[in-house]
């Protein structure tokens, strides 16, 4: 029989498993419009496992565990915000992902420039969000070169339908994923925080 891993053991991987998801945040919010879609479902496919892989410190203590999980899981339970990502990650996992719809906001004016060499078109806002050039390859290939859109004057933003509508008994206004995402990522830290404090520091 498999000897039950220690509890630094299970946060160590907890802990992974969170950063995983921070990375796909990341990626949401970056500047690579190509890594947008791949960034959210990999937030919301391990944001949900790091729920699961907390689950294995009923290995260590099950009863204590059950007790402290009630609240959180009640919680999460009741939560549109948390249901939805569930759902969602459930969605993906079955049927693969849905593609978001893009809203790509620009403030005052934006010269987008030369592009580079071969250039035969440009385009603004792509399935990705993303605003550049197709440039022709010396095989006569098309390429697509996005162009670098990051700043304060530049929004970029993605939805899918039927987002959640409250979080912590709060509306969310902005229902966009990125804003989604980092309320989603938000509370799974301080979950994880407040795991760490009830079964590290007591020994």
């Amino acid at each position: 029989m498999a000897e039950a891993p220690s509890k630094q053991v299970v946060f160590r991987k907890v802990t992974d498993t969170l950063e995983l998801a921070r990375r796909g945040l990341r990626d949401l919010t970056g500047g690579d419009p190509a890594r947008r879609f791949e960034g959210f479902y990999t937030l919301a496919t391990y944001g949900r496992s790091v729920t699961l892989v907390l689950q294995n410190m009923r290995t260590i203590d099950e009863e204590r565990f059950n007790e402290w999980y009630k609240a959180p899981q009640a919680l999460m339970a009741a939560d549109p915000l948390m249901r939805w990502f569930t759902d969602t990650r459930n969605a993906i996992l079955k049927e693969g992902p849905e593609r978001p719809g893009v809203r790509v906001e620009i403030r005052g004016v934006y010269a987008l420039g030369d592009g580079p060499p071969g250039t035969v078109s440009w385009f603004f806002g792509d399935r990705r969000g993303g605003t550049g050039w197709r440039v022709r390859r010396e095989d006569g290939s098309i390429e697509t070169v996005y162009a670098n859109m990051s700043g304060d004057n530049i929004t970029t933003r993605h939805y899918l339908p039927t987002p959640p509508s409250h979080h912590l008994g709060e509306p969310i206004h902005d229902q966009s994923l990125e804003n989604l995402a980092r309320r989603y990522l938000a509370f799974l830290e301080r979950l994880v925080a407040d795991a760490a404090d009830e079964f590290l520091s007591s020994g």
